[in-house]
């Protein structure tokens, strides 16, 4: 037997999913920290090509390594990104997708399956919550599950704190 289920019903699920990760009472911006990258650090007086003077470096040159990058002769830059997630704290509230929960992580979210990769790359995101003790910064815990009605536009993880 087969049963039709309305498109109607999928586009309200949908709907409701939507708002729920575009409203702060249940979803919050949560910031991404991806590897530094390296850029040249502008006032070492050394290129990056045979340790080179370049006519015009700052004055600190001696024995005084250069202020900013300590004389590496570059500066790493932090990469953030931030994406709307719910997170859900209380176990008993998980969905228990993907033939079960891990057993050992601390926190599942929910978020848009656009955002997945982003969350793949990083390595670790910063979680808000109104109680301290939970706040603060998660890595990925085991595999991410599609989630969604068969429409696989969301994506369900498992995090552990970093």
């Amino acid at each position: 037997m087969t049963i039709n289920i309305p498109v109607g019903v999928f586009e309200a699920y949908e709907e409701v999913c939507n708002y729920f990760l575009a409203n702060n009472n249940f979803s919050r911006s949560c910031t991404l920290y991806y590897p530094p990258i390296r850029i040249p650090c502008a006032d070492h007086p050394f290129t990056q090509d045979g340790n080179i003077y370049q006519h015009g470096g700052p004055a600190n040159i001696g024995a005084e390594p250069c202020v900013y990058c300590g004389g590496a002769g570059y500066k790493d830059k932090e990469v953030t990104d931030s994406i709307r997630l719910r997170i859900y704290w209380n176990k008993k509230q998980w969905i228990k997708v993907g033939g079960g929960v891990a057993a050992d992580a601390e926190v599942q979210v929910i978020g848009l399956i656009a955002d997945l990769p982003k969350l793949i790359q990083a390595d670790s995101i910063e979680l808000v919550s109104e109680q301290k003790q939970l706040a603060g910064s998660y890595k990925l815990h085991g595999e991410p599950f599609y989630h969604g009605f068969g429409k696989n536009k969301y994506f369900v993880a498992h995090l552990k704190r970093a």
